[in-house]
């Protein structure tokens, strides 16, 4: 079984990362599997980027047009959007490789025209890591529910017209895609529901399965060695949390940093928050001690820091599956999230961690603090994360799943054909 995987990159962002560990759980598992990405930001085996001249510039000029196009008509989006209607090499470099299935994931931002789609012979498994695929453009659409029908008056355009850009990208994708031979699996409940909501995937066949992970890398380790190998404070309550970039809205920064103001005075004495990533200025002014971390690309790097926290926070408005709870749970650290997306997914509530009423940050600082106020229970939670992680979300039990699904898409095509 030969398995090509579409991702815009390699270990580029949450959906780069989950791609390449599901290829990394299906070659374990006897799986050949590779992916085909844009650029790779790491030399990574089984990754394969362009390399002839013209395929790289072409794939550089497609990704500035998909970015540019949409100021031509009107203000900038509001956050994520892609056109994908330019020209791209990719249909030709999957073909040279001759998979049994192409596995799509993050594809936007000019990587994958979408009409090329139906160029590409073999059958279509898409894993969704946010909503466009199903939507005239945007990425994260927020309360927006135009995609239940067929778009237009976008609010991310800052449009009033139903027939704008989105309607027209909405019809691309319905006249490019409403025969194609595609499965789609969701990794958290939440999205696969919008995604059978939604007008171009609600006759679909949509599989819900999450994202694993390596829970041999991610595990708990001693603490102290953790921080002394870090330089944190190795006698305070670090508070970890982190984002690729914090400035986004959705991110939650706000509502975080109102959480750690209302925390009791005592608790901002005895605790330091330690922001891994990209970190607002907000995050500077804060009654307690704030640290930023540089983003971290390894694997072990990661788990090394989510070993020295006490606690993981994760403020975003909106999510899918997120990695980073998944991660902080594997290492045996507790989460506190607003209930939204697929958090409910991964974290109970009083079991694993916290959900918390979205976007309520007294709530949030009240479950911060009791979390860190009783240390046995702080140890109960990470306890019963490790397991749930070890149970769930084991990356060889989640490739099994995949293979499972491609074996049967693969025989339901031999069993109708002439």
């Amino acid at each position: 079984m030969r398995i090509v995987h579409l991702n815009k990159t390699a270990m580029g962002g949450g959906a780069a990362r989950a791609a390449y560990r599901l290829l990394q759980g299906e070659r374990s598992i006897g799986i050949n599997a590779q992916m085909l990405v844009q650029q790779s930001l790491l030399p990574l085996p089984f990754v394969t980027a362009p390399e002839k001249f013209h395929e790289k510039l072409l794939g550089r000029t497609a990704a500035l047009l998909d970015r540019k196009a949409p100021l031509l008509l009107g203000p900038p989006p509001a956050d994520y959007w892609s056109l994908c209607c330019f020209p791209a090499a990719i249909p030709q470099q999957v073909k040279r490789l001759s998979p049994d299935i192409v596995h799509l994931h993050w594809v936007g931002d000019g990587f994958l025209p979408i009409h090329e789609l139906k160029r590409i012979p073999s059958p279509l498994v898409w894993t969704l890591h946010d909503s466009w695929a199903f939507t005239g453009g945007c990425h994260l659409p927020a309360d927006c529910s135009r995609f239940r029908e067929r778009c237009g008056s976008c609010p991310q355009l800052s449009s009033r017209k139903s027939a704008d850009l989105s309607r027209w990208s909405w019809n691309r994708k319905y006249r490019a895609w409403h025969d194609l031979d595609l499965t789609v699996v969701s990794p958290s409940r939440w999205l696969a529901d919008r995604a059978r909501e939604s007008s171009l995937f609600r006759a679909r066949r949509i599989e819900v399965i999450p994202n694993g992970i390596d829970t041999a890398v991610f595990k708990p380790l001693d603490r102290q060695f953790a921080r002394q190998a870090l330089n944190l404070p190795p006698n305070k309550k670090i508070i970890l949390t982190g984002s690729m970039d914090f400035d986004l809205e959705r991110k939650g920064a706000r509502e975080l940093i109102e959480a750690i103001r209302l925390l009791p005075g005592a608790l901002r004495d005895d605790a330091v928050l330690a922001v891994l990533g990209s970190s607002p200025r907000g995050f500077t002014g804060l009654p307690l001690e704030s640290l930023c971390l540089e983003t971290r690309h390894d694997d072990i790097a990661m788990a090394l820091t989510y070993a020295a926290a006490d606690l993981y926070v994760h403020p975003s408005r909106q999510e899918n599956l997120s990695n980073m709870i998944m991660e902080a749970m594997a290492c045996g650290v507790p989460v506190v999230a607003f209930a939204i997306g697929g958090n409910g997914d991964m974290i109970d509530d009083r079991l694993t961690g916290r959900l918390v009423k979205p976007f309520d940050s007294g709530e949030f600082a009240e479950c911060i603090q009791w979390v860190l106020e009783d240390e046995e229970r702080r140890r109960t939670l990470a306890e019963s994360s490790r397991e749930k992680v070890c149970r769930d979300y084991d990356l060889q039990a989640i490739a099994s799943r995949y293979k499972k699904l491609y074996e049967d898409i693969l025989g339901s095509k031999r069993a109708g054909a002439p």
